[in-house]
């Protein structure tokens, strides 16, 4: 389902549920931040469940950045920058690049080969992406492709696609 409007109530109920792996992109980044009844109980449902709470944070750095960790974010896929893309990795995010925004991939990678080491907290994903694109250029593939062609090691590429995928979705059963 997507762009449903869910309270705390129907996240716990969908939480209980073991296919749900969590809370899937927290967008309302200003309620989180602003203290909203309803973002803290679909936060809290999150937190108590124990299950991941997937992040949206395009824009926000500093204070709110750290607000929005300190709620139990734990990912963001909006990255707007190299700059972006660094600052929410030194914070503690699990960052996930993602294919829809191609023209920010070189500076990503430029970036992240500066780092002494590359994090597994480093992730890929696809976000809004049409059927048709998905059929005609395809879906991760593509992407690390293109990270490739960015000068990203393979090996890191696809370790971001899948180890560290399965490490950050809590997949401990996958052989």
């Amino acid at each position: 389902m997507s762009g449903a409007d869910f309270a705390g109530a129907e996240m716990e109920t969908m939480l209980g549920w073991p296919e749900v792996r969590g809370v899937a992109e927290v967008m309302d980044m200003h309620g989180v931040l602003h203290g909203s009844e309803r973002m803290q109980e679909i936060v809290r449902a999150g937190l108590n469940s124990g299950k991941l709470i997937e992040g949206h944070a395009r824009g926000l750095s500093g204070a709110d950045l750290q607000a929005y960790l300190a709620a139990g974010v734990t990912s963001d896929h909006e990255l707007t920058s190299a700059d972006d893309a660094l600052e929410k990795l030194r914070a503690g995010l699990t960052i996930e690049i993602r294919g829809s925004h191609p023209y920010l991939l070189p500076d990503i990678v430029a970036a992240l080969k500066t780092l002494p080491h590359l994090s597994s907290q480093i992730t890929v994903c696809t976000d809004d992406v049409p059927p048709d694109m998905l059929l005609e250029k395809g879906g991760i593939i593509a992407l690390l492709n293109l990270l490739i062609e960015h000068g990203l090691p393979a090996v890191d590429a696809l370790r971001f696609a899948t180890l560290n995928a399965a490490i950050r979705l809590q997949r401990h059963d996958p052989g």
